[in-house]
């Protein structure tokens, strides 16, 4: 087998692990609501505790408990109030503090809230948004912003942190944020990326005559694509229903299923020399892989109004395995042109599906015994 093509091979598994990463920035969810007259508006942060820590200087691993929360809750306003400025157009109005509040929508949440009054009605509501960037340059900002029927949406972040809505204008739609985390999240899920190129290496490649051939690039396509179709539709059945409270498994269990799928096609590739039934395998696992993608974009849901951001969302994550199919196939379909079906299938297969293992194999250990081995 020619080391150029075990080279590209290698490149390609490194760029890729090297792009991966499993940390959870946080997040914040805002609404302002808007009176009709427009001489007044509500704003309500909704924060998860463990943000708050180092707003009140605890330690990082510490948890305020609901009587720190109550006891230090001017503490808090003054942080949000410092952070977020709400303005009428470029004019700055009065701000009365409502206050501070848990609330529990299945998981435990502080609301904080505050009224501004203007003298004039709002023709320009603007929201300037800095809380935790100092913190958590990651962090994200989901608003909702509300007035009568109208409804606008956006995500701010350091990078695009200023929301600015003419109220007698066009409604500003933030909703494709979501599509970005959706591409986002398929693209540095290197687990799921692994699942896909075990499908791909394979479909390259045909038996006849008692020899490998290459297949031709459109037929490796059209092969693909009826099993990516399977997996698309069973991840995105489970998205939508454990997203919606529908479904709900033990996170540990779902991310230890999508690592040992990873191992299963692998070994599949490495020791069947015609796998069968792909289809029907894919979807099985697809519906486990759905999960995994579910309990990531939990963490964005706002807590109401879900169904466009789980739409696009779930849009984005196709787009961004359409991307790496795209990119992908054609380089696993020139290896197989240059190596050659016979050897390709012999010796480039088995080799990149025993990277394959080992990598799943090793995330099946991290998440059944909560170790880290690999980090990412």
């Amino acid at each position: 087998m020619p080391r150029h093509v075990i080279a590209a091979f290698v490149c390609i598994w490194l760029a890729t692990a090297s792009a991966a990463h499993a940390h959870r920035n946080s997040v914040a969810y805002s609404t302002i609501e808007i009176a009709e007259d427009r001489r007044e508006a509500v704003y309500r942060l909704v924060i998860e505790p463990p943000d708050l820590a180092e707003v009140l200087g605890l330690d990082a691993d510490v948890h305020p408990s609901d009587e720190v929360i109550a006891q230090r809750q001017g503490e808090l306003l003054d942080h949000a109030l410092e952070h977020i400025r709400v303005l009428s157009g470029s004019q700055t109005c009065p701000v009365e503090r409502i206050g501070v509040r848990l609330i529990e929508t299945g998981d435990r949440f502080v609301e904080l809230a505050w009224r501004i009054r203007c003298d004039a009605p709002i023709r320009t509501i603007a929201v300037e948004y800095k809380l935790f960037f100092e913190i958590d340059p990651g962090h994200q900002g989901f608003l909702r912003a509300i007035h009568g029927d109208r409804t606008a949406q956006a995500i701010l972040s350091a990078d695009q942190s200023l929301f600015v809505w003419q109220l007698a204008g066009r409604v500003p739609d933030g909703l494709f944020g979501f599509l970005e985390k959706g591409v986002e999240h398929i693209l540095h899920g290197f687990d799921h990326i692994a699942f896909l190129l075990g499908l791909l290496l394979v479909a390259v490649i045909a038996r006849r005559d008692r020899r490998w051939h290459v297949r031709g690039l459109g037929d490796g396509l059209r092969r693909i694509a009826g099993i990516v179709t399977c997996f698309t539709a069973a991840h995105s059945i489970t998205l939508i229903a454990a997203s919606l409270g529908w479904i709900s498994l033990p996170g540990q269990l779902v991310e230890s299923v999508i690592a040992a799928s990873i191992v299963y096609v692998a070994v599949e590739n490495a020791i069947v020399p015609n796998p069968r039934n792909r289809t029907l395998i894919t979807f099985a696992f697809g519906l486990v892989h759905g999960l995994g993608f579910a309990s990531q974009l939990d963490a964005y849901l706002p807590p109401a109004d879900v169904v466009w951001p789980l739409l696009l969302f779930n849009l984005g994550v196709e787009l961004g395995q359409l991307a790496i199919v795209i990119c992908v196939l054609p380089l696993i379909h020139a290896a197989a042109r240059i190596s050659g079906g016979e050897r390709y299938r012999n010796r480039l297969v088995p080799v990149s599906s025993a990277v394959l293992i080992a990598l799943g194999l090793l995330w099946l250990v991290e998440r059944l015994f909560e170790v880290t081995v690999l980090g990412f």
